[in-house]
């Protein structure tokens, strides 16, 4: 918990070293440390963080160091039991079992709890035989014109040729997701006509609008005032990515990684499921 005050880190400091800190050799000693040196007091989310900061060390195999600390308290007699404070950042142990770490959050108004996190199982991912790697691997390529056809063949030519050490079957789409700038009045008015999924898949994003806007996602597409307003823009321009990309999937383009300039970060995390 690690407060820094003259009451409870003594209190707890003892309860640790009376429970983990017992039956343990001082060569693996319980090591202790504090996420408010860190972040400071975090008041009701400082056990949520000392989750995140315990889950990201048993991902890394790493404990962290106690910021801002010289020394250990003398409050604390620290000889009664093997727990040590982190004073560095130390590689975890590797005792030939599965990380474990526990984690308190102490208030004075009685909200008091400890939890125990355990490193998630390795899963050994199954290794693919390689097939017979001989045959055509189409790459379907698209544009505006003929002569912009040839230039994107020649770009992509140009980009795998500089690779000469990745497969054509590894050559793979990417999904990028454009900041405020590239609308237009009047834009996805021929696809939501023509495309089912683009249709259905804006008026979600519609529907999560209601309640939260003035405007309606529909009108805002071809008000040319509307547009130019920042608040109407970004929405729009995310509404109409996020549909976009639904229209690709719906014939089978899966991008293998997807790409978010500026506020398109945000429509981006949504196309990989980062966000709802």
């Amino acid at each position: 918990h690690g407060t820094g005050t003259t009451l409870g880190d003594p209190i707890e400091a003892q309860a640790l070293l009376a429970t983990y800190g017992r039956g343990r050799s001082p060569e693996r000693p319980l090591w202790l440390g504090s996420l408010k040196s860190n972040i400071g007091h975090a008041m009701a989310a400082a056990g949520v963080g000392g989750v995140i900061k315990m889950v990201m060390a048993l991902r890394h195999g790493v404990l962290p160091k106690t910021l801002h600390v010289d020394e250990p308290t003398h409050q604390v007699d620290w000889s009664s039991g093997a727990v040590e404070l982190l004073m560095e950042a130390r590689s975890w142990p590797d005792v030939e079992r599965a990380r474990r770490a526990g984690v308190s959050a102490f208030g004075i108004s009685g909200t008091n709890a400890h939890v125990v996190l355990e490193q998630a199982p390795v899963v050994e991912q199954p290794v693919r035989e390689g097939g017979d790697a001989g045959g055509v691997v189409p790459w379907v390529v698209s544009a505006r014109s003929d002569v912009a056809l040839r230039e994107q063949a020649a770009r992509l030519a140009e980009q795998v040729t500089a690779l000469p050490g990745v497969s054509p079957a590894d050559v793979a789409a990417v999904f990028v997701f454009p900041g405020q700038g590239a609308q237009w009045v009047g834009m996805a008015r021929e696809l939501v006509e023509q495309s089912p999924v683009f249709a259905e898949a804006l008026a979600e994003c519609g529907r999560a609008f209601e309640g939260l806007v003035d405007w309606s996602l529909d009108e805002a597409l071809g008000d040319e005032v509307l547009l130019a307003r920042v608040d109407v823009v970004q929405p729009v321009l995310f509404a109409v990515m996020v549909s976009l990309a639904a229209v690709w999937r719906s014939v089978g383009v899966e991008p293998a990684a997807v790409v978010g300039h500026s506020q398109g970060e945000i429509a981006a995390a949504c196309v990989a499921g980062a966000l709802s």
